[in-house]
């Protein structure tokens, strides 16, 4: 769909000194139009992107109906594999929910959670792909090991949840039990307690907004504040508001005697004036007074909030909306943008910006750039925030026929540079949370999982490979005479944090060690390993870089969460993983000791918060993984080795996934490796149920018993749900079960 126009875009990529709006390079993505769509309908939106091929080598021939368009996974129907799953409808079949006395249920409220079974008639049963097609696990089988990766609380205030894939899955109960038993560790279930309980925190507002809201800042203040946001906030690269128009509209609000009701307008000028006046203070106040002073604001836009959704909407509700949004995803504030940003999105939507405009609207191209900045400045924060989340996005890719914008309106704030490559880098994370997360991707198997990951990461290394003088080392550098980008350093930290969650997004769905439960009761082909075995490798990579891209940040009470908190503790953690995979790495000291860097990070936001933010974790996995790695180190090879992989088998311990070690052992014949044996005569691995000996001088069994104590009194802010990616809170939400529904049209 986005050919059309992809004519009219200059490379994204240019020498130094060439045009300061030119995109990035995209020789090796081609993007096809959707398939089952006419040729004149093919005028822009997202679908076929990131075909890798080199331009000019299009296949010219027609995709078969009813293939997926957003990822070169093509899904085929199979003969005599129409597998059809039933649902069990025996009561003592259906999973207990664990209610807040700690008392179970399977009522009929928990009959209506049960998950919908359907049959394959779509023909989704096996991958176009040289492989031969994938099994199916089993239904409970993936929605009981899903939910011992995830976390909800039933005990606090602020019910919140995050899916197997976030960045908090290492404080859900299998994350806990893994890393307690690798360590030795008997504090980390409070530890990350309290990491839970502060992040939870941080997701929702704990008081009352204040009434009466804060005054008009008076003409002058006004000025500065709007030349703050436009100058300085990120999202001012989007071009949410088209900085002349404001400007005016201004002026004569001031000149009229401020009489403008509109609450849309209301709405979007405070929304300015929060992210300006949050810039601008931080220059020369506290990080209390401008965060203070900006949310006040903040609070006089969302005293509107119901009216822009239900009184008159318009595009300026849209636009406030997403200025609110983006307000929110910033270091200083609760981070409200995931229901904000989903509001913004449905009202965008519903004014059709999701659409190319068709001509009988008469939109001069002025106008039909400043729809695309906006709808494509809410998808790429929607993208982000579900990616971080590990939940399901509100917006479908293959509905939308906007094309990306290609010019910049006199006046305009719009970094076309910037912006479309955010696009891009955000297109690609909707495939990989839609292929890798989604219910239907987990029903089907390893086999299915890694062919995924592999297509995924062509995807990813096409799109890395046309983007490496934006975001290359010399692009970081401070002077901004000296980037070869034309970009700031807050707008390329942006992009290489992106890029970076994104690889991690890939390819811990093979790394997590919880994870690995879900194809506990599968047969491993041997052919599969290498894959694994890379993305292991990848993983630690990406984290090392996205750490020591830490020094860069300059913190303020404007600085994005996704650079200061979120890609920071996503690569800490997955580091901290890789070390009690794979402690006898060549990197493996060097990896504590940005461990202990990345704390220091941490620490460092405490201070600059002034204690408004604190996380604790950080310090805790340094110290952890230190002490690991010493113990490690002190006993002798072989008995090290077979400490770092061991992990009992039983009904709630997930498995852990093979590490280097492992597979070396799997090659000679021997033992070991919890519960690891190789099948002669199927070439397979398998994973059996007996337990490995205990690690020697880690106090396993001691710490073993210390740990089931406190997790049968662990608070409820770490319960898990069994059944389903989405949390559901018994007392308050009664599903509808056609709200989960795992295909729609034969799509999965």
């Amino acid at each position: 769909m986005l050919q059309p126009f992809l004519s009219e875009y200059p490379n994204l990529v240019t020498a130094a000194g060439a045009q300061a709006n030119a995109l990035p390079q995209v020789n090796d993505i081609m993007f096809d139009p959707p398939r089952n769509a006419d040729s004149e309908h093919m005028a822009g939106g997202l679908s076929g992107v990131f075909e890798v091929s080199p331009m000019g080598s299009r296949n010219s021939r027609p995709p078969p109906p009813n293939h997926d368009s957003d990822v070169d996974i093509q899904l085929q129907s199979a003969q005599g594999d129409n597998v059809e799953v039933h649902q069990k409808t025996s009561e003592s079949q259906l999973p207990a929910h664990q209610l807040p006395g700690g008392s179970h249920s399977t009522d009929t409220a928990t009959t209506t959670q049960s998950p919908l079974f359907v049959s394959d008639h779509h023909g989704l049963s096996a991958m176009h792909s040289p492989d031969p097609p994938h099994s199916v696990v089993s239904q409970m089988e993936t929605e009981d090991a899903v939910g011992k990766s995830s976390i909800w609380s039933n005990k606090m205030t602020n019910y919140q949840y995050s899916g197997p894939t976030s960045f908090i899955s290492i404080c859900s109960t299998a994350g806990i039990q893994w890393v307690s038993e690798r360590t030795g560790s008997a504090t980390f279930v409070d530890v990350a307690n309290e990491f839970t309980t502060r992040i939870t925190r941080l997701l929702k507002i704990e008081k009352r907004c204040l009434t009466p809201p804060i005054e008009e800042p008076d003409l002058e203040t006004a000025l500065i504040y709007t030349t703050a946001y436009f100058e300085d906030a990120i999202d001012a690269e989007m071009a949410i508001v088209h900085r002349p128009w404001f400007e005016q509209r201004l002026s004569e609000f001031y000149n009229s005697g401020m009489k403008d009701q509109d609450a849309s307008w209301y709405a979007l000028r405070m929304a300015i004036f929060a992210s300006g006046s949050q810039i601008e203070l931080s220059k020369t106040k506290s990080f209390r007074e401008a965060n203070e002073t900006g949310w006040r604001y903040f609070e006089n836009a969302l005293s509107v909030y119901t009216n822009i959704l239900f009184y008159q909407t318009s595009v300026e509700g849209v636009q406030a909306l997403v200025i609110m949004s983006y307000y929110c995803s910033t270091v200083s504030h609760p981070c409200l943008e995931y229901m904000l940003c989903n509001d913004a999105v449905r009202l965008a939507v519903a004014q059709g910006l999701h659409r190319q405009p068709p001509p009988s609207l008469k939109l001069t191209q002025s106008e039909i750039t400043q729809r695309q900045c906006i709808f494509w400045a809410a998808y790429c924060l929607e993208k982000q925030t579900v990616s971080l989340s590990g939940r399901h996005s509100m917006i479908d890719d293959s509905d939308i026929t906007l094309p990306l914008p290609t010019t910049v309106s006199p006046g305009s704030t719009l970094n076309l540079k910037f912006a479309v490559t955010l696009i891009l880098v955000s297109h690609l994370s909707s495939m990989v949370s839609k292929r890798l997360t989604s219910m239907y991707a987990l029903r089907q198997g390893l086999d299915y999982l890694v062919h995924v990951v592999t297509k995924l990461d062509e995807k990813l290394q096409a799109l890395k490979k046309s983007l490496e003088p934006i975001l290359s080392s010399s692009s970081m550098q401070t002077v901004p005479g000296h980037r070869p980008s034309g970009m700031s350093l807050k707008q390329i930290l942006f992009l290489r944090y992106a890029i970076s969650n994104v690889t991690l997004g890939i390819h811990t769905s093979l790394t997590h060690p919880w994870a690995e439960y879900l194809f506990a009761h599968q047969k491993r082909r041997a052919e599969l390993q290498p894959q694994i075995d890379r993305s292991s490798q990848i993983v630690a990579e990406t984290c090392r870089n996205a750490i020591r891209m830490i020094s860069k940040i300059q913190f303020d009470a404007s600085t994005p969460v996704s650079v200061s908190f979120f890609g920071p503790i996503y690569s800490l953690i997955n580091l901290f993983i890789f070390i009690l995979q794979s402690p006898s790495d060549s990197n493996a000291k060097s990896d504590v000791a940005l461990l202990d860097f990345g704390a220091g990070h941490f620490a460092w936001m405490q201070i600059f918060t002034e204690s408004e933010v604190s996380i604790g974790l950080a310090k805790e996995l340094a110290v952890l993984a230190q002490g690991f790695l010493k113990k490690y180190q002190n006993v002798d090879k072989d008995s090290a080795t077979a400490a770092a992989a061991a992990i009992p088998m039983t009904a709630s311990t997930p498995r852990t996934g093979i590490n280097f070690a492992d597979q070396e052992r799997v090659r000679e014949g021997g033992g070991g490796g919890g519960g690891l044996r190789t099948n002669d005569e199927t070439d397979e691995t398998t994973l059996t149920a007996s337990p490995p000996p205990p690690p020697p001088d880690f106090g396993y069994q001691q710490t073993a018993q210390d740990l089931s104590a406190q997790l049968s009194e662990v608070p409820s802010s770490f319960d898990i749900n069994l059944e389903y990616w989405s949390t559901f809170v018994p007392d308050i939400f009664d599903p509808d079960p056609l709200t989960d529904f795992p295909g729609v049209d034969g799509m999965p």
